[in-house]
């Protein structure tokens, strides 16, 4: 995820329509977890829950799209595609399921994680952008990752699901 404040027109008319593997990754429970800690513990505790999130994407050639509250948007086929985008992402998923599980923190709450992932079309660019403005966000548009987040929230915890296109 980037945020730029000033761009010019040629810049803000560059999105592309490409195929995306995109990977929502949410921790379970959050709001709870926050309410029973204190706030500097809960912050460790979602630092080092992100932390294994990252190594993994990071690992599998992923890209960080954004970091939203206590999930993570990740984007396989991001700056560049290859064949095994969807494969990388599975993979990621399932490497962050078995981190999580083993997460060693020293407070005495159990921290879960659910994983969404869907494969499909997607518009990729400056999604703010517009000739009257001057905001910029890039992001992905489209049926893809709205489908990763929805898949997200009806897995159970410490799982993944994966769509069938993917």
């Amino acid at each position: 995820f980037r945020r730029v404040l000033f761009r010019s027109q040629a810049e803000t008319d560059a999105v592309e329509f490409r195929q995306l593997t995109v990977m929502f990754a949410d921790m379970v429970g959050s709001v709870e977890l926050g309410q029973r800690m204190n706030v500097e513990d809960y912050r460790d505790l979602l630092s080092r829950f992100r932390a294994l999130i990252v190594e993994a994407v990071q690992a599998h050639k992923g890209f960080i799209a954004r970091h939203h509250g206590d999930g993570v948007l990740v984007y396989f086929g991001f700056p560049n595609a290859s064949e095994s985008d969807a494969e990388r992402a599975v993979d990621a998923a399932l490497h962050i399921v078995d981190s999580i599980r083993q997460l060693e923190h020293p407070f005495p709450h159990r921290v879960e994680v659910r994983i969404g992932v869907a494969t499909g079309t997607a518009i990729v660019g400056d999604v703010l952008a517009t000739s009257h403005s001057e905001q910029s966000e890039f992001a992905a548009l489209g049926p893809t990752p709205n489908l990763a987040a929805r898949l997200q929230g009806l897995v159970s915890p410490d799982s993944c699901v994966i769509s069938a296109t993917t």
